[in-house]
């Protein structure tokens, strides 16, 4: 009975120690997945050989040697010591990974914060705009003197800024093309004149109420048309 007990206890060990070798070779591949390790390839190799022979130590001492109970419970417990070491491994192994990919998500997260950020201060500057457009071509509409021809001008800018301050609140509402990464940028055929005098129309109001700031009575002219008139 004694000796049936120290065999079985024999080929426990050489069973475990087979799966742990089963189990380095598992997790070998996966850490070099993981990175270059390309110069610590002997190291990963080294710990493979060592479990080889002890696996190769063991089958001999149970198939040709006389094992008391010491030898049979040295052996079983190196096993079951390589199985737990080899857990603990793995465990530290995964939590190292589980770290790198919430650092990476974390950095992410504050590069779409940033950018969020960045357009909402931009949006803020770029609706402000057509406000103040609406509000002083609104303002010189209403006051006395004005031509019907001049209020009939004043109301399509106003229409022009309302639209393109429509567009950019549906820009912003459109923050979640943002956050999945799909925002994308359309080419289109534009008017490079009449885009300018949009713009002209827009901050004309603007600054001829600080004109009297500016050093200089106009900023720029294009064919004929003057920001400050």
């Amino acid at each position: 009975m004694k000796d049936i007990i120290l065999y079985l206890m024999i080929y426990a060990g050489s069973a475990l120690m087979a799966y742990n070798i089963y189990r380095y070779i598992c997790f070998s591949r996966d850490v070099r997945k993981h990175g270059n390790w390309d110069q610590e390839q002997r190291l990963f190799n080294l710990p493979i050989l060592l479990l080889i022979l002890f696996f190769i130590g063991y089958l001999i001492v149970g198939l040709f040697g006389k094992p008391d109970l010491i030898m049979a419970g040295i052996l079983f417990g190196g096993s079951v010591f390589v199985f737990v070491m080899l857990l603990l491994i793995r465990r530290t192994f995964d939590r190292i990974r589980e770290n790198e990919q919430l650092e990476v998500r974390l950095a992410a997260a504050e590069e779409a914060s940033k950018a969020k950020t960045f357009f909402l201060s931009n949006m803020s500057h770029d609706i402000r705009t057509p406000l103040n457009a609406i509000i002083g071509y609104t303002t010189l509409a209403g006051q006395e003197g004005v031509t019907e021809e001049e209020k009939s001008e004043y109301v399509d800018k106003i229409e022009m800024a309302s639209r393109q301050l429509l567009d950019i609140v549906n820009d912003v509402l459109d923050m979640s093309r943002i956050e999945s990464g799909k925002f994308s940028l359309e080419p289109t055929r534009v008017n490079l004149e009449n885009c300018v005098r949009e713009v002209c129309d827009l901050v004309r109001i603007q600054l001829e109420a600080k004109k009297s700031n500016y050093p200089y009575p106009a900023l720029f002219r294009i064919h004929g048309y003057s920001v400050i008139r």
